[in-house]
C-alpha cells in the first residue's frame, strides 16, 4: 500500500500483502476504485433523556448502562468520504478506467481519528434520545444540525440549522396531559414556572379555548406570570444540562411567540440579563386575532443568568407557539394532534404556520396558509365513492 501527501507525492515504500483466495495482491485488489465512503459505530454515545418518561429510582440505583440504554444501542457515530484526484486518460478516453480515484488507501478503522487526509470527516452525531433519534451533529464545516422531539422522544418537533441543541427551544403546549395537574411548563427545553399549580378560573393553564395552531395554548388571567430561568456558558462548554435552554455568551438570540389578547389587555414578555431588560414587541398585523411578538437577546462576554417572563395585565392572554432560536440560524416545527398525533401545523422559520385540515375519515382536505396579510387557502381537496 502507498501513502501520498497532497500533492499525491509517494510519502513511504509500497509493501504488498499475502496472496488472498481471489488470487492478486492487496494492492491490486483496490485498484479502479469509484466510490469509497465509511461510518463508525458507537454505544457510547451522550443521551437526552428529555421527554422520555421518567426513570424509575430502582434502575438508577442499579447504575447499569444496558438497562438505562446508554450501552448496547449501536448507531452511526462518524462518516467518513474519500476524496482524492481521479485518474483521466490523455489524449485518449478509456471508459473503463477514467473516473476511478486516482490512489486509493483503506480507511483505519482502529484509528478513525487521526485517519490519512484523504479521508474527510463528513458528518458527526454528537447526541441522540433514548429512541435513537439524532438530537445533534455536525457537517463537515463543524455547521450544527439540532432536532427536538415530543411526545416522549417519538415525533420530531423542531429543526433548526447552525445551531447546537441546548441552544434551541420550542412548545406549541400539545405534549401534555390536559387532565393532569401541571405545575410548570418544561417540555420543548422550556421550565415556566411561578410556584403555583395551573388554574384556569384564577390563574393559567393549558387551554382549548383559542390556539394559534393545533388545540392548546396558555391561558393567563390578569396579573399572572410564567417564569423560566436559565445561564449562558461559554461556546465549547462540553459540561452543559441539557434538559433546558442554555444559550452561549457572545452570540445573538431570537424569540418569537403569538399571543392572542383583547383590546385592554396588556401581555408582556421580558428578558432580564446582567440588569439589563429586553421587552418583546409586536410584529406585522393581527392575523385572526393573533399578534407576533418578537425579542433579540445580545449574550454579553460576562453575563449573568437570563430569565424569561411572559405576563399579562389588565384581562386575559393566551399564548403559544413559543421559540427561541439563535439570530443566525434557521429553525422550522412542527405541531402533532394530541390524541391521533397527526401532523396539523408546520411553521416555518419565521414562525408562521401552514395549517393542515383532516375530515372525520383522517384524509387531507384543506391546506392553508398563514401570511402577514391573513390566511390563505392553498389547496382543498374533495373525494367521493361513487355508491
Amino acid at each position: 500500500i502507498y501513502l501520498y501527501d497532497a500533492h499525491d507525492n509517494i510519502l513511504t515504500d509500497g509493501y504488498f500483502t499475502e496472496k488472498g483466495s481471489g488470487g492478486c495482491y492487496l494492492n491490486e485488489c483496490i485498484d479502479d476504485v469509484l466510490h469509497a465512503d465509511a461510518t463508525v459505530f458507537t454505544d457510547d454515545i451522550a443521551l437526552n433523556f428529555d421527554d422520555g418518561g421518567n426513570i424509575s429510582p430502582f434502575e438508577t440505583t442499579l447504575n447499569n448502562p444496558y438497562l438505562l440504554g446508554t450501552k448496547g444501542n449501536w448507531s452511526s457515530k462518524k462518516s467518513f468520504l474519500y476524496q482524492i484526484n481521479r485518474k483521466q486518460s490523455s489524449p485518449e478516453i478509456l471508459i473503463s478506467k477514467d473516473g476511478t480515484y486516482k490512489n486509493f488507501v483503506l480507511f483505519d478503522w482502529l484509528d478513525a481519528g487521526s485517519v490519512f487526509d484523504r479521508w474527510a470527516k463528513t458528518n458527526e452525531v454528537t447526541q441522540r434520545n433514548t429512541n435513537s433519534g439524532i438530537n445533534e451533529s455536525k457537517d463537515i464545516l463543524n455547521r450544527y444540525l439540532s432536532v427536538l422531539y415530543s411526545f416522549k422522544n417519538t415525533l420530531i418537533s423542531a429543526s433548526c440549522n447552525y445551531a447546537k441543541y441546548r441552544e434551541i427551544a420550542f412548545d406549541s403546549y400539545e405534549d401534555y396531559d390536559p387532565d393532569e395537574v401541571q405545575n410548570a411548563l418544561n417540555h420543548g427545553h422550556f421550565n415556566f414556572s411561578n410556584g403555583v399549580s395551573d388554574n384556569c378560573e384564577t390563574n393559567w393553564c393549558i387551554s382549548d379555548e383559542y390556539s394559534h395552531s393545533g388545540k392548546y395554548s396558555i391561558k393567563m388571567h390578569a396579573g399572572s406570570a410564567l417564569s423560566f430561568t436559565t445561564s449562558f456558558v461559554p461556546e465549547n462548554n462540553a459540561s452543559v444540562d441539557y434538559s433546558f435552554f442554555t444559550p452561549s455568551v457572545n452570540r445573538k438570540y431570537l424569540i418569537s411567540l403569538w399571543i392572542k389578547a383583547s383590546a385592554d389587555a396588556m401581555p408582556d414578555v421580558v428578558l432580564l440579563y446582567n440588569s439589563l431588560q429586553v421587552n418583546a414587541v409586536s410584529k406585522g398585523q393581527k392575523i385572526d386575532g393573533w399578534q407576533q411578538y418578537e425579542a433579540t437577546l445580545n449574550s454579553p462576554s460576562n453575563p449573568t443568568a437570563l430569565e424569561i417572563t411572559i405576563s399579562t395585565h389588565e384581562a386575559i392572554c393566551y399564548f403559544d407557539d413559543i421559540r427561541i432560536q439563535p439570530y443566525v440560524s434557521t429553525m422550522n416545527t412542527i405541531v402533532y394532534d394530541n390524541f391521533l398525533k397527526r401532523n396539523v401545523a408546520e411553521l416555518d422559520e419565521n414562525n408562521f404556520a401552514t395549517f393542515y385540515i383532516y375530515d372525520e375519515e383522517g384524509k387531507l382536505v384543506l391546506i392553508k396558509r398563514e401570511t402577514e396579510k391573513g390566511v390563505i387557502t392553498l389547496s382543498t381537496t374533495i373525494s367521493n365513492v361513487k355508491q
